[in-house]
């Protein structure tokens, strides 16, 4: 008797996916090696950084932080801004985490987040670099230097958990992001 009239045509469906599942578990055992990758397979390039992980290295993050960046996380934000962070982190959970973040804003309001920045925020300028530049620096001595160029946005801040640095640490951190972003800011 075929098998459609036995069981009727609605459940050939299930009893095929009943005898796949059934194959399937047969091969199926804690003793098989599970083969991740193909050993003969050509080996496939690294991606090339794009955006603002393509501005700087993860040696020029290691340099600024003082130890080694293995990791860039790129995010991207509202439409035509961008932010890469730097970090030596097992995981994209960078709350407290050592980084340098760079970050590309190409909106249409990048000039007015710019000039918004500067007045809201304790600002000193940074004369030399772009249009326009200013840095601030945080409660704990950490520094961020943002520059406008042309219609564009451009910062780099660069943080340590847990760290409070001195005044000539802030003096060196301040010298170091600025010669990043001048050497940077062409490719902007």
């Amino acid at each position: 008797m075929p098998v459609s009239s036995r069981f009727g045509r609605a459940h050939l469906p299930l009893l095929l996916l009943a005898f796949t599942l059934s194959i399937g578990l047969w091969g199926c055992t804690t003793d098989n090696p599970v083969i991740t990758t193909n050993p003969d397979a050509t080996p496939q390039p690294t991606p090339v950084p794009t955006g603002a992980c393509a501005l700087i290295t993860t040696a020029d993050a290691a340099a600024l932080l003082g130890e080694p960046t293995s990791k860039a996380y790129a995010n991207v934000g509202r439409v035509d801004t961008f932010r890469c962070t730097f970090a030596n982190a097992k995981t994209s959970d960078l709350k407290g985490a050592n980084k340098v973040v760079v970050e590309i804003d190409a909106s249409a309001s990048a000039k007015e987040n710019f000039l918004n920045g500067r007045s809201a925020a304790a600002a000193t300028p940074v004369p030399g670099l772009g249009d326009d530049a200013f840095a601030t620096t945080g409660v704990t001595g950490d520094i961020q230097i943002t520059v406008l160029k042309g219609d564009k946005l451009m910062s780099i801040h660069l943080g340590v958990a847990e760290v409070v640095y001195t005044p000539e640490q802030q003096a060196a951190n301040f010298i170091a992001l600025k010669n990043l972003i001048a050497r940077v800011l062409p490719n902007v």
